[in-house]
Protein backbone atom coordinates (compact mmCIF):
# COMPACT_ATOMS: atom_id res chain seq x y z
CA UNK A 1 0.00 0.00 0.00
CA UNK A 2 3.03 2.29 0.02
CA UNK A 3 2.85 2.26 -3.79
CA UNK A 4 -0.43 0.74 -4.99
CA UNK A 5 0.15 1.66 -8.64
CA UNK A 6 2.57 -1.26 -8.83
CA UNK A 7 0.29 -4.00 -7.48
CA UNK A 8 -0.71 -5.73 -10.70
CA UNK A 9 -1.38 -9.39 -11.45
CA UNK A 10 -0.54 -9.39 -15.18
CA UNK A 11 0.84 -6.40 -17.10
CA UNK A 12 1.06 -6.75 -20.89
CA UNK A 13 1.16 -3.08 -21.86
CA UNK A 14 2.68 -2.27 -25.24
CA UNK A 15 2.37 -5.84 -26.50
CA UNK A 16 -0.03 -7.39 -28.99
CA UNK A 17 -1.57 -10.52 -27.46
CA UNK A 18 -2.93 -13.37 -29.55
CA UNK A 19 -4.88 -15.22 -26.83
CA UNK A 20 -5.40 -14.38 -23.17
CA UNK A 21 -7.22 -16.80 -20.86
CA UNK A 22 -7.97 -16.28 -17.16
CA UNK A 23 -10.15 -19.18 -15.97
CA UNK A 24 -10.79 -20.70 -12.54
CA UNK A 25 -8.33 -18.44 -10.71
CA UNK A 26 -8.41 -16.58 -7.41
CA UNK A 27 -6.80 -13.15 -6.98
CA UNK A 28 -6.82 -11.32 -3.65
CA UNK A 29 -4.99 -8.52 -1.83
CA UNK A 30 -3.79 -6.71 -4.95
CA UNK A 31 -3.35 -2.96 -4.91
CA UNK A 32 -3.84 -2.05 -8.58
CA UNK A 33 -5.67 -4.60 -10.79
CA UNK A 34 -5.58 -8.22 -11.97
CA UNK A 35 -4.86 -7.22 -15.59
CA UNK A 36 -3.23 -4.06 -16.91
CA UNK A 37 -3.59 -4.06 -20.68
CA UNK A 38 -3.08 -1.21 -23.13
CA UNK A 39 -0.98 0.00 -26.02
CA UNK A 40 -1.50 -3.22 -27.95
CA UNK A 41 -4.27 -5.41 -29.35
CA UNK A 42 -5.67 -8.56 -27.76
CA UNK A 43 -7.08 -10.76 -30.49
CA UNK A 44 -9.03 -12.99 -28.09
CA UNK A 45 -9.63 -12.71 -24.34
CA UNK A 46 -11.50 -15.24 -22.21
CA UNK A 47 -11.92 -14.22 -18.54
CA UNK A 48 -14.23 -16.76 -16.93
CA UNK A 49 -15.01 -18.06 -13.41
CA UNK A 50 -12.49 -16.01 -11.43
CA UNK A 51 -12.77 -14.90 -7.80
CA UNK A 52 -11.27 -11.46 -7.11
CA UNK A 53 -11.20 -10.06 -3.56
CA UNK A 54 -9.71 -6.81 -2.20
CA UNK A 55 -8.17 -4.82 -5.04
CA UNK A 56 -7.41 -1.23 -4.15
CA UNK A 57 -7.64 0.77 -7.37
CA UNK A 58 -9.21 -0.93 -10.35
CA UNK A 59 -10.46 -4.44 -11.04
CA UNK A 60 -9.54 -5.53 -14.56
CA UNK A 61 -8.50 -3.46 -17.58
CA UNK A 62 -8.85 -5.40 -20.82
CA UNK A 63 -8.10 -2.52 -23.22
CA UNK A 64 -8.65 -2.85 -26.97
CA UNK A 65 -9.66 -6.41 -27.88
CA UNK A 66 -11.07 -7.79 -31.10
CA UNK A 67 -13.05 -10.37 -29.13
CA UNK A 68 -13.40 -10.49 -25.34
CA UNK A 69 -15.60 -12.60 -23.07
CA UNK A 70 -15.93 -11.57 -19.43
CA UNK A 71 -18.33 -13.89 -17.60
CA UNK A 72 -19.04 -15.82 -14.39
CA UNK A 73 -16.62 -13.69 -12.35
CA UNK A 74 -16.99 -12.73 -8.70
CA UNK A 75 -15.51 -9.33 -7.74
CA UNK A 76 -15.63 -8.34 -4.06
CA UNK A 77 -14.20 -5.02 -2.76
CA UNK A 78 -12.47 -4.19 -6.01
CA UNK A 79 -11.65 -0.50 -6.45
CA UNK A 80 -12.04 0.07 -2.72
CA UNK A 81 -10.00 3.31 -2.79
CA UNK A 82 -12.82 4.97 -4.72
CA UNK A 83 -12.44 7.53 -7.49
CA UNK A 84 -11.85 11.27 -7.73
CA UNK A 85 -11.54 13.88 -10.46
CA UNK A 86 -7.88 12.97 -10.85
CA UNK A 87 -8.15 9.21 -10.33
CA UNK A 88 -10.77 7.88 -12.73
CA UNK A 89 -10.87 4.14 -12.13
CA UNK A 90 -13.40 1.37 -12.77
CA UNK A 91 -13.85 -2.30 -11.87
CA UNK A 92 -13.91 -3.40 -15.52
CA UNK A 93 -12.64 -1.29 -18.39
CA UNK A 94 -12.56 -1.97 -22.12
CA UNK A 95 -11.55 0.16 -25.09
CA UNK A 96 -12.51 0.59 -28.73
CA UNK A 97 -10.40 -0.87 -31.52
CA UNK A 98 -8.02 1.58 -33.20
CA UNK A 99 -9.30 3.00 -36.48
CA UNK A 100 -6.51 1.21 -38.36
CA UNK A 101 -7.90 -2.17 -37.30
CA UNK A 102 -11.46 -1.16 -38.16
CA UNK A 103 -10.28 -0.15 -41.63
CA UNK A 104 -8.88 -3.68 -42.04
CA UNK A 105 -12.39 -5.04 -41.55
CA UNK A 106 -12.19 -6.11 -37.90
CA UNK A 107 -15.40 -5.79 -35.87
CA UNK A 108 -15.12 -5.73 -32.10
CA UNK A 109 -17.09 -8.35 -30.16
CA UNK A 110 -17.49 -7.82 -26.41
CA UNK A 111 -19.65 -10.12 -24.28
CA UNK A 112 -19.87 -9.05 -20.63
CA UNK A 113 -22.48 -10.93 -18.61
CA UNK A 114 -23.20 -13.08 -15.54
CA UNK A 115 -20.79 -11.32 -13.16
CA UNK A 116 -21.01 -9.95 -9.61
CA UNK A 117 -19.43 -6.68 -8.43
CA UNK A 118 -19.78 -5.71 -4.77
CA UNK A 119 -18.07 -3.23 -2.45
CA UNK A 120 -18.77 -3.32 1.29
CA UNK A 121 -20.95 -0.36 2.35
CA UNK A 122 -18.56 0.31 5.29
CA UNK A 123 -15.87 1.19 2.77
CA UNK A 124 -18.11 3.40 0.66
CA UNK A 125 -19.36 5.27 3.75
CA UNK A 126 -15.81 5.92 4.96
CA UNK A 127 -14.38 7.30 1.71
CA UNK A 128 -12.79 10.72 2.30
CA UNK A 129 -14.17 13.97 0.92
CA UNK A 130 -13.67 14.16 -2.81
CA UNK A 131 -13.84 10.38 -3.28
CA UNK A 132 -16.84 8.37 -4.47
CA UNK A 133 -17.40 4.66 -5.02
CA UNK A 134 -15.61 3.15 -8.00
CA UNK A 135 -18.03 2.54 -10.90
CA UNK A 136 -18.46 -1.02 -12.14
CA UNK A 137 -17.81 -0.26 -15.83
CA UNK A 138 -16.19 2.45 -17.86
CA UNK A 139 -18.38 3.97 -20.59
CA UNK A 140 -17.15 1.59 -23.28
CA UNK A 141 -17.81 -1.57 -21.25
CA UNK A 142 -21.18 -0.25 -20.10
CA UNK A 143 -22.19 0.33 -23.73
CA UNK A 144 -21.34 -3.31 -24.52
CA UNK A 145 -23.47 -4.55 -21.61
CA UNK A 146 -26.38 -2.35 -22.69
CA UNK A 147 -26.12 -3.39 -26.33
CA UNK A 148 -26.09 -7.07 -25.40
CA UNK A 149 -29.10 -6.76 -23.11
CA UNK A 150 -27.11 -8.23 -20.21
CA UNK A 151 -27.90 -5.72 -17.46
CA UNK A 152 -30.04 -8.21 -15.54
CA UNK A 153 -27.11 -10.68 -15.37
CA UNK A 154 -24.84 -8.19 -13.58
CA UNK A 155 -25.24 -8.71 -9.83
CA UNK A 156 -24.41 -6.60 -6.78
CA UNK A 157 -24.53 -9.16 -3.97
CA UNK A 158 -22.59 -9.52 -0.74
CA UNK A 159 -20.82 -12.85 -0.21
CA UNK A 160 -19.93 -14.64 3.02
CA UNK A 161 -16.84 -16.70 2.27
CA UNK A 162 -15.80 -19.63 4.43
CA UNK A 163 -12.53 -17.83 5.28
CA UNK A 164 -11.40 -14.63 3.58
CA UNK A 165 -9.26 -11.54 4.21
CA UNK A 166 -10.99 -8.93 6.33
CA UNK A 167 -12.68 -5.90 4.78
CA UNK A 168 -9.81 -3.45 4.00
CA UNK A 169 -11.41 -0.52 5.81
CA UNK A 170 -8.33 0.38 7.86
CA UNK A 171 -6.15 -0.11 4.78
CA UNK A 172 -8.21 2.47 2.90
CA UNK A 173 -8.32 4.94 5.79
CA UNK A 174 -4.56 4.78 6.43
CA UNK A 175 -3.81 5.20 2.74
CA UNK A 176 -5.49 8.61 2.75
CA UNK A 177 -4.14 9.64 6.16
CA UNK A 178 -0.96 11.64 5.51
CA UNK A 179 -0.03 11.35 9.18
CA UNK A 180 0.44 7.59 8.76
CA UNK A 181 3.90 7.05 7.31
CA UNK A 182 3.77 3.23 7.16
CA UNK A 183 0.57 2.25 5.43
CA UNK A 184 -1.47 -0.68 6.74
CA UNK A 185 -1.20 -3.68 4.45
CA UNK A 186 -4.04 -6.02 3.62
CA UNK A 187 -4.96 -8.97 5.81
CA UNK A 188 -2.65 -11.94 5.18
CA UNK A 189 -4.39 -14.13 7.73
CA UNK A 190 -1.09 -14.85 9.44
CA UNK A 191 0.39 -16.26 6.25
CA UNK A 192 2.81 -14.95 3.67
CA UNK A 193 2.72 -14.55 -0.11
CA UNK A 194 6.36 -15.66 -0.31
CA UNK A 195 7.27 -19.12 -1.56
CA UNK A 196 8.01 -21.64 1.18
CA UNK A 197 6.33 -19.58 3.90
CA UNK A 198 3.10 -20.36 5.78
CA UNK A 199 0.29 -20.25 3.28
CA UNK A 200 -2.59 -17.83 3.71
CA UNK A 201 -5.54 -19.73 5.25
CA UNK A 202 -8.30 -18.44 2.99
CA UNK A 203 -11.13 -20.55 1.52
CA UNK A 204 -13.41 -18.80 -0.95
CA UNK A 205 -16.40 -21.11 -0.86
CA UNK A 206 -19.78 -19.55 -0.06
CA UNK A 207 -23.23 -20.95 0.86
CA UNK A 208 -25.30 -22.80 -1.74
CA UNK A 209 -28.23 -20.66 -0.57
CA UNK A 210 -26.61 -17.56 -2.12
CA UNK A 211 -28.28 -16.30 -5.29
CA UNK A 212 -24.80 -16.25 -6.81
CA UNK A 213 -24.53 -20.03 -6.49
CA UNK A 214 -26.77 -20.46 -9.54
CA UNK A 215 -26.08 -17.17 -11.36
CA UNK A 216 -23.53 -18.56 -13.84
CA UNK A 217 -24.12 -19.11 -17.53
CA UNK A 218 -24.70 -22.82 -16.87
CA UNK A 219 -26.44 -22.24 -13.51
CA UNK A 220 -23.12 -22.75 -11.75
CA UNK A 221 -21.65 -20.62 -8.96
CA UNK A 222 -19.95 -17.40 -9.92
CA UNK A 223 -16.24 -17.27 -9.21
CA UNK A 224 -13.50 -19.89 -9.02
CA UNK A 225 -15.15 -23.32 -9.23
CA UNK A 226 -12.17 -25.11 -7.68
CA UNK A 227 -13.66 -24.36 -4.26
CA UNK A 228 -16.87 -26.22 -5.11
CA UNK A 229 -15.48 -29.27 -6.89
CA UNK A 230 -17.49 -28.36 -9.97
CA UNK A 231 -15.89 -28.53 -13.43
CA UNK A 232 -16.06 -25.54 -15.74
CA UNK A 233 -18.94 -26.15 -18.15
CA UNK A 234 -17.83 -27.79 -21.39
CA UNK A 235 -20.42 -25.79 -23.30
CA UNK A 236 -19.78 -22.42 -24.88
CA UNK A 237 -22.84 -20.24 -24.81
CA UNK A 238 -21.11 -17.79 -27.14
CA UNK A 239 -21.57 -20.24 -30.03
CA UNK A 240 -24.84 -19.70 -31.80
CA UNK A 241 -27.15 -22.20 -33.48
CA UNK A 242 -29.72 -21.65 -36.21
CA UNK A 243 -32.32 -23.92 -34.58
CA UNK A 244 -33.80 -24.94 -31.24
CA UNK A 245 -32.42 -28.28 -30.20
CA UNK A 246 -32.30 -30.55 -27.16
CA UNK A 247 -29.29 -32.88 -27.36
CA UNK A 248 -28.85 -36.35 -25.92
CA UNK A 249 -27.54 -36.19 -22.38
CA UNK A 250 -24.08 -37.52 -21.63
CA UNK A 251 -23.12 -39.81 -20.11
CA UNK A 252 -26.20 -42.04 -20.38
CA UNK A 253 -26.69 -44.21 -18.36
CA UNK A 254 -25.06 -42.10 -15.67
CA UNK A 255 -23.97 -41.95 -12.06
CA UNK A 256 -23.73 -39.58 -10.26
CA UNK A 257 -24.33 -36.73 -12.77
CA UNK A 258 -25.12 -36.07 -16.42
CA UNK A 259 -24.83 -33.12 -18.79
CA UNK A 260 -27.89 -31.74 -20.59
CA UNK A 261 -27.11 -29.59 -23.61
CA UNK A 262 -29.48 -27.41 -25.66
CA UNK A 263 -29.31 -24.63 -28.24
CA UNK A 264 -31.30 -21.43 -28.71
CA UNK A 265 -31.25 -19.60 -32.06
CA UNK A 266 -32.84 -16.53 -30.43
CA UNK A 267 -33.21 -15.15 -26.91
CA UNK A 268 -36.00 -16.93 -25.07
CA UNK A 269 -37.50 -17.81 -21.71
CA UNK A 270 -36.13 -21.27 -20.90
CA UNK A 271 -37.18 -23.98 -18.48
CA UNK A 272 -35.38 -27.33 -18.16
CA UNK A 273 -37.19 -29.84 -15.94
CA UNK A 274 -36.73 -33.43 -14.76
CA UNK A 275 -39.71 -35.81 -14.46
CA UNK A 276 -40.07 -39.44 -13.42
CA UNK A 277 -41.91 -41.95 -15.60
CA UNK A 278 -45.18 -41.15 -13.81
CA UNK A 279 -44.94 -37.57 -15.03
CA UNK A 280 -44.18 -36.22 -11.54
CA UNK A 281 -41.86 -33.19 -11.40
CA UNK A 282 -38.51 -34.11 -9.83
CA UNK A 283 -36.35 -31.02 -10.34
CA UNK A 284 -36.04 -27.72 -12.22
CA UNK A 285 -32.53 -27.11 -13.54
CA UNK A 286 -33.09 -23.91 -15.52
CA UNK A 287 -35.85 -21.32 -15.27
CA UNK A 288 -34.71 -17.99 -16.71
CA UNK A 289 -34.39 -15.79 -19.79
CA UNK A 290 -31.31 -16.64 -21.86
CA UNK A 291 -29.61 -15.14 -24.88
CA UNK A 292 -29.11 -17.08 -28.13
CA UNK A 293 -26.40 -19.71 -27.80
CA UNK A 294 -25.55 -23.27 -26.84
CA UNK A 295 -25.91 -24.12 -23.15
CA UNK A 296 -25.07 -26.99 -20.83
CA UNK A 297 -26.62 -27.73 -17.46
CA UNK A 298 -25.86 -30.58 -15.07
CA UNK A 299 -28.26 -32.82 -13.17
CA UNK A 300 -26.76 -34.42 -10.08
CA UNK A 301 -29.54 -36.98 -9.60
CA UNK A 302 -31.28 -34.93 -6.91
CA UNK A 303 -34.83 -33.68 -6.41
CA UNK A 304 -36.15 -30.21 -5.57
CA UNK A 305 -35.20 -30.74 -1.92
CA UNK A 306 -31.65 -31.80 -2.76
CA UNK A 307 -32.26 -35.47 -1.90
CA UNK A 308 -30.85 -38.16 -4.17
CA UNK A 309 -33.40 -40.04 -6.27
CA UNK A 310 -33.45 -43.78 -6.91
CA UNK A 311 -32.24 -45.79 -9.89
CA UNK A 312 -34.59 -45.54 -12.83
CA UNK A 313 -35.60 -43.91 -16.10
CA UNK A 314 -36.21 -40.14 -16.05
CA UNK A 315 -37.40 -37.57 -18.56
CA UNK A 316 -35.61 -34.29 -19.17
CA UNK A 317 -37.69 -31.61 -20.88
CA UNK A 318 -36.98 -28.17 -22.28
CA UNK A 319 -39.69 -25.56 -22.74
CA UNK A 320 -39.04 -22.21 -24.47
CA UNK A 321 -41.25 -19.53 -25.97
CA UNK A 322 -41.38 -21.42 -29.29
CA UNK A 323 -40.08 -24.93 -28.65
CA UNK A 324 -40.75 -27.98 -26.45
CA UNK A 325 -38.76 -31.22 -26.48
CA UNK A 326 -38.12 -34.13 -24.12
CA UNK A 327 -35.77 -37.14 -23.95
CA UNK A 328 -35.18 -40.13 -21.68
CA UNK A 329 -32.15 -40.86 -19.53
CA UNK A 330 -31.20 -43.63 -17.12
CA UNK A 331 -29.77 -43.22 -13.63
CA UNK A 332 -27.92 -46.30 -12.33
CA UNK A 333 -26.61 -46.65 -8.78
Amino acid sequence: MQSPDNGRGVDDRGNDIDTLIFENNTFYNLTSRILRDGGGIIKYAWINHNTVVNVAQWGCTIGAAIEAHFRNNLFINTGFLGVSSTNVWDMLGTAALPQSWIEQGFIQKLRIHNNNFYVSPQIVAALPTGRTATPVFNAHAQAAVDAGGWTSTIKNEAVTFTASPSIPLQVMQDYFNTAVTTKTDMDKGGGSPDFGKTQMPFIFTYPTSSVLYTSGTANQPLGDLNYFGIPVSVSNDEITSNEFQLYSNYPNPFNPSTNIKYSLPVASNVKVEIFNMLGQLINILVNQHQQAGIYNTIWYGNDLNGSQVSTGVYIYKITTDNFVSAKKMVLIK
